[in-house]
């Protein structure tokens, strides 16, 4: 499926930097290696949709190094559908409303 929007998926650079650079995003995110792997992992893992962690860890959130893993997945038409209507979790519709929100088709 063709994505719109430009190399960093129109996220901006520190958060982008930032996601590339954590240890969830290196070691657990780059392991998932289809839609359907990441789809599960936003539903056991995502509990809210902000770009940062909140508190005193000012890393990136969970639901947007997942966003950026799905980026970088390029989903099929069908699997974006999918995200879409999935009725297990709002976190993978919202993962998908983001990705929108990015850039990407």
């Amino acid at each position: 499926m063709e994505q719109w929007g430009n190399a960093s998926f129109n996220l901006e650079t520190v958060l982008k930097q930032n996601i590339l650079n954590s240890d969830y995003f290196r070691n657990d995110c780059m392991k998932l290696a289809s839609w359907s792997q990441l789809v599960d992992v936003v539903y056991e893992e995502v509990d809210y949709m902000e770009p940062w962690m909140g508190g005193n860890l000012r890393g990136p959130s969970t639901a947007f190094c997942l966003l950026y893993r799905l980026f970088q997945l390029k989903p099929t038409e069908e699997e974006v559908e999918a995200t879409i209507v999935h009725e297990d979790s709002p976190y993978i519709r919202a993962v998908r409303g983001a990705q929108r929100a990015g850039g990407a088709g």
